[in-house]
């Protein structure tokens, strides 16, 4: 349920222009902050695979985002990625934001 909101969410963005910048705060209070910590948990463990699998360069800074806040929802410091799913993912995401952020979060 939660990727098919998240898709939801960034087909939306990349068909519409977005008029409210509160865009990816708003997304975060409906459908991250109102999990469990264990479903963050385990939501965060297949956003893994879905980071690597689903890559959009357009959609780079919204899928780090959601990234870090299912983490901070998950309130754990578990690894929730193997190392060759982190090597792939420092790989692909090479926006400035994506560089600054990924390395606090893995």
């Amino acid at each position: 349920m939660f990727f098919d909101e998240f898709d939801a969410f960034l087909d939306d963005l990349n068909n519409n222009p977005v008029t409210d910048e509160w865009y990816m705060s708003n997304f975060i209070d409906e459908h991250i902050k109102v999990l469990e910590s264990y479903e963050a948990f385990n939501i965060l463990k297949q956003f893994i695979t879905y980071m690597i699998e689903k890559y959009d360069e357009n959609s780079e800074y919204e899928i780090v985002e959601a990234l870090r806040y299912l983490k901070l929802q998950s309130n754990t410091s578990e690894h929730f990625y193997s190392d060759e799913q982190k090597g792939k993912i420092l790989e692909l995401y090479q926006q400035e934001h994506s560089k600054m952020s990924l390395p606090e979060i893995l």
